[in-house]
């Protein structure tokens, strides 16, 4: 087993309020808040017991980092 369990949660505190879905995860919960001027989001993520399919991502990294033919 991983070092996350079932039952943690992670936050992530950034401007970028497309981070979510880069990471490709979905928050479970969305607190607006102010950095001083830059506005914010803190993300709640909770983390479950299980591996992501490293064939998947590998060949999603391939293509998406494959240089365009001349």
């Amino acid at each position: 087993m991983g070092p996350f369990h079932s039952g943690w949660s992670a936050w992530v505190l950034t401007p970028d309020l497309k981070l979510p879905g880069k990471m490709r995860l979905k928050e479970s919960r969305r607190v607006p808040l102010w950095n001083g001027p830059i506005e914010c989001r803190l993300f709640r993520f909770d983390l479950v017991a299980g591996r992501m399919d490293k064939s998947k991502v590998g060949a999603e990294s391939e293509t998406s980092t494959r240089p365009a033919s001349a």
